[in-house]
Formats: C-alpha cells, sequence, structure tokens
C-alpha cells in the first residue's frame, strides 16, 4: 500500500514540476498551437509538447519498479513514439510517413514476445496460433496509440480518458507502471484543463498522447492471457476511431485525413461546452470500465 501510495504520489508531484518546464521549451522551439477558427478554437496559441512531462516523470521512476521484458519495451516503444511525437508536433509528418513509422514502433511488443496466446472471456477460451498472435499485438497497438491520439482534441479528454483506463488495468493486473503513469496525469491535468483565468495552459500534443496510447496497449499485453472485455477498458477512444473512420470511408475522403467529425466536435456543434464534453465522456469511459472491470475479474 505504502509502495503504490509513494508511485502515485511521485508521478503527480515530478509531472507537475515538470509540466511548467515543458512549456517553456514548446514555446522555445516554437511547438505552440494556434487557434484557426476550424479544428483548433481555443482562444490563444497553447504549446503543444506536454506529453515530455509524462515521459520525463515515468523515466526516472521506472527504476523503482521491477525490470521485465514488458518494462523494457514500454520505455522503449515509449520513448521512440514520443520523439515522433515531437517530431510531428515540431514539423507536422505527412500520415504516410507518420503511419509507416508508428508501424515499426508498435512491433516492438511482439517482436520481444508480447503477444497474447489465449483470450478469455467467462469460461470461453481459444487459443491463437503463430503468427496470428503476433499480428493481433501488432494491430491492437496500433488501434490504441491511433485511438488515444485522435481523441486528444477536447482540454483535458485525452489525458483524463487515459487515467481511467491506467486505474482499471492497475485494479486488475497491479502494475505499478499504471499507476506511476496516472500519477504523472493527475500532475499534468491542472495544466491541461482551463483552471487558470479558464484557459488552458499547454497541450499533450502527440508526444503525449502517442506516449499514453502505446502505454495503454503494452501494459494490456504483458500476460499472454487477453480478456476479450479488455477493449471496454478504451471504449471511447476506439468508438470514435472506428466512428471517424467510417465516416470518411463512406463519404470517399482520405480516413487519415483530419476534419471535424470527432466525437468531442459533434458535441461541441451542439452547444456543448469543453468542460461539459469532457464530464459526459469521462461518465461513459467509467461505467464502460466498470463493465469491463466486471467481466474480466468477477466472470468465473
Amino acid at each position: 500500500m505504502q509502495y503504490s501510495v509513494f508511485l502515485l504520489l511521485a508521478g503527480a508531484l515530478l509531472s507537475a514540476l515538470l509540466a511548467p518546464l515543458s512549456i517553456r521549451y514548446a514555446r522555445l522551439l516554437g511547438a505552440v498551437d494556434h487557434p484557426d477558427g476550424g479544428r483548433h478554437l481555443h482562444p490563444r496559441p497553447t504549446p503543444r509538447l506536454g506529453g515530455l512531462a509524462l515521459l520525463l516523470t515515468a523515466l526516472p521512476l521506472s527504476l523503482f519498479i521491477a525490470q521485465s521484458t514488458a518494462s523494457s519495451v514500454w520505455l522503449t516503444g515509449g520513448a521512440l513514439v514520443a520523439a515522433l511525437g515531437v517530431t510531428d508536433d515540431l514539423y507536422p509528418l505527412s500520415p504516410l510517413v507518420k503511419l509507416s513509422a508508428l508501424l515499426a514502433v508498435c512491433a516492438l511488443p511482439a517482436a520481444f514476445g508480447l503477444a497474447p496466446e489465449v483470450f478469455t472471456l467467462g469460461s470461453l477460451r481459444f487459443s491463437l496460433s503463430h503468427p496470428f498472435d503476433n499480428i493481433f499485438s501488432l494491430l491492437w497497438v496500433l488501434l490504441l496509440v491511433n485511438a488515444f491520439n485522435l481523441i486528444d482534441g477536447a482540454d483535458g479528454l485525452c489525458a483524463t480518458l487515459a487515467s481511467v483506463s491506467l486505474l482499471s488495468l492497475f485494479l486488475t493486473g497491479g502494475n505499478p507502471a499504471a499507476l506511476i503513469l496516472f500519477g504523472a496525469i493527475i500532475g499534468f491535468l491542472p495544466y491541461n484543463l482551463p483552471l487558470k483565468k479558464r484557459i488552458t495552459r499547454s497541450f499533450l500534443g502527440d508526444t503525449g498522447a502517442l506516449f499514453l496510447g502505446y502505454s495503454l496497449a503494452v501494459f494490456s499485453l504483458e500476460t499472454p492471457t487477453f480478456s476479450l472485455a479488455t477493449p471496454l477498458l478504451f471504449a471511447l477512444p476506439l468508438f470514435d476511431l472506428f466512428r471517424v473512420f467510417t465516416l470518411r470511408l463512406l463519404h470517399g475522403k482520405n480516413p487519415f485525413r483530419a476534419d471535424r467529425t470527432h466525437l468531442h466536435h459533434r458535441l461541441a456543434e451542439r452547444g456543448y461546452s469543453h468542460g461539459a464534453i469532457l464530464a459526459l465522456c469521462t461518465v461513459y469511459a467509467l461505467l464502460f470500465s466498470l463493465l469491463g472491470l466486471a467481466l474480466t475479474v468477477f466472470s468465473p
């Protein structure tokens, strides 16, 4: 118990200290998101390298957890995907280049054996033979990385949904790394929400959204048994991903080209404030996570 509290508080404190530094660094490099009246509706230019605070919190605190193949894959791949995010935040990459780089990084878990061997749901159990287990691992990591990247469109939304998923993963598996990241998000959220003068001071950027998505995917693949209820822990980002891609394809658009068809955009168009969007999505994320936890923990 004391160990868990230490990781949580240390993650929150270190992230809160690093967030202002990430803001200064973003301004120095010009990694600033400017309002354009379209997809970017925030009232003033906002730094978008907040994800660095999460990564730089995770790296030193990882020394306090047991080292394993999974932790090495998490930190190595997390650093690589965050580096890709920093590059995209500074010099926007084409969808093809970004996807190609993501494919390479998302293959790391499967390459080091983090691939489910058995799928379960209650009393249902079935095995997945090689190489389909590795293919599933690659696609699962790629899905979550993109899902959390795409849901990052309203103040605090991606970080809050990720915190719900991290807490759920910690409750199901007791992963201390999930608790570190949960604490890091708690420390970062005051800068990611419009609290001070009702203005958001920092965005996660691709740096943070990609890192969180990758981390969640790796944490969910740490054991060779994969519950089919696990996607419920990430229900809203996954739903938004499939919904947006389906709509773009049905309308003959490039599925990788950004637009205003995301769930948070639709809610904003209906008059919901950023606070209301965050509250509504968080409630649904909690409900789906509780259902996922019930099916995972309490099913026979």
